[in-house]
């Protein structure tokens, strides 16, 4: 069985850095609850920290995944939605790894192409990237997109 999980350094970068924009939004407002006029810059700026930290808490709870391959099957276990998709790899019709060359390296991301839906798996995000990928590869080497 091959559980593929999202890296705790990328939840853990992604959690603080909301944090940080709750904690300075809290910060504006109770600092300049008392006064009567604001800056023209306070409420967007407010709105700018507030909006930032609810996108990537919204980013975490709902991009949560947890990838099972086993058995000739994958299954997507989103927590936080409460839904599990399963995909059979007799029913995938291609695959294809992506690879962008970066300055600190390269950027992979694993693209499967179902007939019930897709399912895109990227190298930094997520443990265990090399092994379902070599599981797609033995199971479904045919099938791989030609570039």
């Amino acid at each position: 069985m091959i559980i593929c999980k999202p890296k705790g350094a990328t939840l853990f970068s992604l959690g603080t850095v909301a944090l940080i924009c709750y904690g300075a939004g809290v910060f504006l407002l109770v600092n300049n609850s008392q006064r009567t006029e604001h800056p023209a810059s306070f409420y967007p700026l407010l709105a700018g920290l507030l909006l930032a930290a609810l996108l990537l808490t919204l980013r975490l709870a709902f991009g949560y995944k947890v990838i099972l391959a086993q058995n000739g099957k994958i299954t997507v276990k989103q927590q936080f939605l409460l839904r599990h998709r399963r995909f059979d790899l007799r029913d995938l019709l291609d695959w294809d790894e992506i690879v962008i060359k970066t300055f600190n390296g390269e950027y992979r991301q694993l693209k499967l192409h179902f007939t019930n839906g897709r399912l895109h798996i990227s190298k930094s995000e997520y443990a265990n990237y090399e092994s379902l990928k070599s599981y797609v590869r033995q199971k479904s080497a045919s099938r791989k997109a030609r570039s």
